[in-house]
């Protein structure tokens, strides 16, 4: 499987991400909506090198910055995640299956 072209930022190492994740670096993230239980939230997505969804934040993301620049730029890498496949909880780190695709 050829790498996720979309995935273009590399894991900041920001406070209340998982720590098994660690164990992926290098790692590429993007933010992706995964259906679980509850719906559907936004999470912070973990790749490994093939592009493949192998970790996620144990919560769902939230807005936060030091200012409104900053809460804008978050938001617009939100609203990218809305135009992507929805993830099933089930399928990151299990292959990336998600609705055929990742």
């Amino acid at each position: 499987m050829a790498p996720n072209p979309s995935i273009e930022r590399t894991c900041p190492g920001k406070p209340g991400h998982a720590a098994h994740v660690e164990r992926y670096a290098p790692m590429s993230w993007n933010y992706r909506v995964i259906r679980n239980a509850d719906g559907l939230r936004i999470f912070d997505v973990y790749y490994n090198e093939a592009g493949q969804p192998v970790g996620s934040n144990v919560v769902p993301t939230y807005v936060y910055g030091e200012s409104i620049a900053d809460l804008k730029a978050q938001l617009s890498l939100m609203l990218e995640a809305l135009e992507r496949p929805i993830l099933e909880e089930g399928d990151v780190g299990s292959q990336g299956k998600s609705n055929g695709k990742a």
